[in-house]
């Protein structure tokens, strides 16, 4: 298939068992081999909401279960948001000052998985779109498994409005352009093209559209001396002051 597995609303058989249940109202599940080829190394990720608010407004949640030694039976291994979040990959809906409404206004997607790392795993696609009283921004983040942990090598962001595809081992990229000056109304240029690929353990994007963010985990608690590494800002604060991308992998200048 191209490298891609894709995925349907009913791509999860009702036998399977997922501990605990993903909250509210499931709207989008899939599987994924995000350990490779392998007994018990089959993954289920989760797009779910619940009604917040009046009028009704909806807090999204993304879930990634891990398969057990039971086959059907899938433990919860990460979600966001939730207390636990390392990457606040879906933002956490709050009320606003003076009114019964909550913000952002978000929509949680899984676009599909693909080998796009090599090793014969699969690495998962999610698109998270979150606007407050403006366009917004949509964020693409790649999910991968590292160690047995849920990881996200790399996102990509873009004001307004982001589209993405895989073809073979590639991302198609699709979105209104922006450079450094031109304000969310008015896009350098409306519909624009990108490809991200992974070559040679970085990830290239071609030509640099949209901006690429690499989020880090928070450093290991067993030197209190050490100062932990920052974990990735929330997409909800993006909207209002987007920041450059962290370190991590260089930067191609973008198109003027």
């Amino acid at each position: 298939m191209n490298g891609m597995r894709a995925f349907k609303i009913a791509a999860i058989s009702a036998a399977v068992a997922l501990t605990p249940a993903p909250p509210g109202t499931v709207m989008q599940k899939a599987a994924a081999y995000l350990e490779g080829p392998g007994a018990h190394s089959r993954y289920q990720i989760i797009a779910s909401r619940t009604p917040l608010g009046k009028p009704v407004q909806y807090q999204w949640y993304l879930s990634v279960y891990a398969q057990s030694a039971t086959d059907n039976l899938f433990q919860l291994t990460y979600q966001s948001p939730s207390a636990t979040d390392r990457f606040a990959i879906v933002p956490k809906l709050e009320q606003g000052h003076g009114t019964p409404m909550y913000f952002p206004q978000e929509t949680v997607s899984i676009i599909g998985s693909g080998q796009l790392m090599g090793q014969a795993r699969d690495q998962t696609l999610v698109m998270v779109h979150a606007a407050g009283a403006d366009c917004g921004e949509s964020t693409l983040s790649v999910l991968s498994i590292e160690d047995g942990v849920v990881t996200v090598p790399v996102q990509v962001s873009n004001l307004c409005g982001l589209s993405a595809s895989i073809r073979h081992h590639t991302i198609v990229l699709r979105g209104p352009y922006y450079n450094a000056s031109a304000p969310a109304y008015k896009p350098t240029k409306n519909s624009a093209t990108a490809t991200l690929r992974y070559v040679d353990n970085r990830w290239v994007e071609t030509p640099h559209y949209f901006k690429l963010n690499y989020p880090k985990l928070p450093a290991p608690a067993a030197h209190p001396e050490q100062t932990p590494t920052p974990m990735f800002t929330p997409i909800f604060k993006a909207i209002i002051a987007t920041p450059a991308p962290s370190g991590g992998a260089p930067a191609t200048p973008r198109p003027g």
